[in-house]
């Protein structure tokens, strides 16, 4: 449908949109209707019951088909049942005369007024009063919008819960001002809007859960926390293509905030101050109750960000293959299973991490894999600032069927036991066939030659992080079935 330019009433705009008919193409007189669709369970609509009648073509027949037909085709929309409503694009001038949405439409519980040219915010709250049952507005797109209070209805917004105010411009003094008529708002999403710092809020909200101030210009923890003391119920917030430079001053979030448990960072430049284990475990003691986090690894661990950022990336992946055990740990990128690790490692409390729920098997192998890494940094005498930007190992001796067959090898312990195999193979001529499996322990203390078997490496998907391999260890081909 073309949108129109002129400006119109909000009834005009929903007539428009859902109540007008195009014009209908009627077949010509002789061709027979199409048979009537029958529910399942149910009759055929009342409309259509009177005409179901000869098929005989006839004048009265014909006359009856080209109706139903017509009927087909046209939009034929009751106002009065609609829940949801659209027009974006429109051009709004006024809400109408009062009483006039209720009459049409009052049961819209979510309504997109988005790009409709408004630039005071009582016009929506005008809408809004005649509308008892909304629960969600999205006003984004409606450019340098302001706010007329003393145009403002006290009890236009009584059951709303989320506002959407995406590319406004408005005001964050504006949106302070809106609260006391927003008494159960549960979200408001302020995504580009140029903020730089967030003022001071007189009057608190005891209901706002979310706050979403995506894409804007807070650059300091110093420009944010003014303007989040005036809702201490807040459990989510949404931070993401900010230029936050550092986690300094975020300290006292857990006191502003203190019931915080959800938090994302996506494409937020952090600089490698201090190393990402002390950026990460920053923000654990700023928010002890922190459960969900959204992160861009690039930042955190030092490397080059993507050239567009204008989307948000996908989640971690981290499910594992069908043909995998539950528990075992994979992913898409190696780089991005050990930063995910060290992510995981050094926030305690996270049970969700990049939209991937955080498994218990996961967490073990992660909080493994970081004291491996960290003994590895100081046995190598390096130091261990930028945790989790090298590949953790393990030094461990591959030993064929004969004990003269050995080699000592420092692998990754994201290596696969396939990968263990294809290596003994290659520098050992060591055979790993169907009825061999390799073992995993450590010689004894009696008998050198012997080897105390400690774990039997038998899934070849899985990896030695999975096994708990250590360095030390003695890897070897035992000989009968696979178990």
């Amino acid at each position: 449908m073309n949108l129109s330019t002129t400006p119109q009433t909000f009834i005009a705009a929903v007539q428009r949109r859902y109540a007008s008919s195009p014009p209908v193409a009627l077949p010509p007189p002789d061709t027979p209707p199409p048979p009537p669709s029958m529910p399942k369970k149910k009759g055929p609509p009342a409309r259509f019951a009177r005409l179901n009648t000869s098929t005989t073509p006839n004048s009265t027949t014909t006359a009856l088909d080209n109706a139903r037909w017509e009927l087909i085709g046209s939009k034929q929309v009751d106002l009065s049942k609609l829940r949801d409503i659209s027009v974006q694009g429109e051009v709004l001038q006024s809400a109408g005369t009062a009483g006039e949405i209720r009459s049409v439409c009052p049961r819209v519980q979510n309504l997109n007024l988005r790009g409709t040219g408004v630039v005071d915010f009582s016009l929506f709250a005008a809408i809004a009063s005649e509308l008892p049952e909304l629960q969600f507005l999205d006003a984004s797109e409606n450019m340098n919008l302001g706010i007329s209070l003393a145009k403002m209805p006290s009890s236009a917004f009584q059951h709303l819960s989320v506002l959407v105010l995406n590319s406004t411009k408005m005001l964050w003094e504006y949106v302070c001002e809106m609260v006391p008529y927003l008494p159960v708002v549960r979200e408001i999403h302020l995504e580009s809007n140029d903020y730089t710092s967030l003022p001071t809020s007189p009057l608190p909200s005891n209901s706002l859960r979310l706050l979403n101030l995506t894409e804007n210009g807070l650059s300091s923890w110093g420009d944010l926390l003014p303007g989040l003391q005036g809702f201490p119920a807040l459990d989510t917030l949404v931070l993401s293509q900010n230029p936050v430079r550092s986690v300094t001053g975020c300290e006292c979030l857990s006191l502003i905030i203190p019931h915080l448990t959800s938090l994302s960072l996506l494409h937020v430049p952090f600089p490698q101050e201090h190393g990402c284990p002390w950026t990460l475990h920053s923000l654990s003691s700023a928010i002890p109750s922190l459960k969900s986090l959204r992160i861009s690894y690039e930042p955190f661990f030092g490397l080059p960000m993507p050239s567009s950022t204008g989307k948000m990336p996908p989640e971690d992946d981290v499910a594992p293959p069908s043909d995998a055990p539950a528990g075992s740990f994979y992913g898409s990128s190696t780089v991005n299973i050990t930063h995910r690790m060290t992510v995981i490692a050094q926030i305690p409390s996270l049970i969700s991490l990049n939209g991937s729920v955080i498994r218990a098997t996961e967490r073990r192998e992660a909080e493994y894999y970081t004291a491996s890494a960290a003994q590895n940094q100081k046995g190598n005498g390096s130091s261990a600032s930028q945790g989790g930007g090298s590949m953790a190992t393990v030094t461990v001796t591959l030993r064929g069927n004969n004990p003269q067959q050995s080699l000592t090898v420092a692998l990754p312990l994201l290596t696969k036991v396939s990968q263990v195999k294809a290596l003994m193979v290659a520098k050992l001529g060591c055979p790993v066939e169907g009825r061999h499996r390799l073992v995993a322990g450590v010689l004894s203390e009696t008998d050198p030659a012997s080897l105390v078997v400690e774990v039997i490496l038998k899934e070849d998907l899985e990896d030695l992080l999975w096994y708990q391999v250590r360095s030390g260890m003695v890897i070897t081909v035992e000989g009968g079935e696979r178990a």
